[in-house]
């Protein structure tokens, strides 16, 4: 996760708005924990209660908001409607996943928060946090042709 974050461009020392849920949906601890892991600051906000997340982001002033597409358009659009100035929330980056989303979403949220908005996305909603391993296939028949095998691991 601390690679992805840093692709997308985050760098050590950044303040990071986390509008992620922390419930059973593990998107928003993993990605909580990839940004400590990076050097982030991280501002737990969770999901919901826009009033909130606005206010965060103009008392904490984070260059970065992790946030499902649909929930950066809404923040995009309290911005413009309550016609805060965009100086007033500094960010810079928009890391967005957990759901698919349109280059024209990708536009609007670009345009309406000033920021460059890249994806991150996972399986984690599907399918669990896994660990993907080789192992040798059991028998004697692997002994022979040296064959692998991919398993799930939880």
């Amino acid at each position: 996760m601390a690679r992805s974050l840093a692709a997308a461009g985050c760098r050590p020392g950044m303040k990071m708005q986390n509008a992620y849920g922390y419930g059973l949906f593990t998107g928003g601890l993993g990605i909580h924990y990839g940004a400590e892991k990076l050097g982030l600051t991280v501002i737990p906000v969770s999901g919901g209660s826009i009033d909130r997340q606005l206010q965060l982001l103009q008392d904490f002033r984070p260059e970065i908001i992790c946030a499902t597409p649909s929930y950066a358009q809404v923040l995009a659009e309290e911005v413009k409607r309550r016609s805060i100035p965009l100086e007033a929330i500094n960010l810079r980056y928009a890391v967005l996943g957990a759901e698919p989303w349109s280059e024209a979403i990708r536009h609007q949220v670009q345009q309406g928060l000033k920021v460059e908005a890249t994806n991150i996305y996972g399986l984690s909603e599907i399918i669990g946090q896994v660990c993907l391993r080789k192992m040798r296939t059991s028998g004697a028949r692997a002994a022979t042709s040296g064959k692998t095998t991919s398993t799930l691991k939880w």
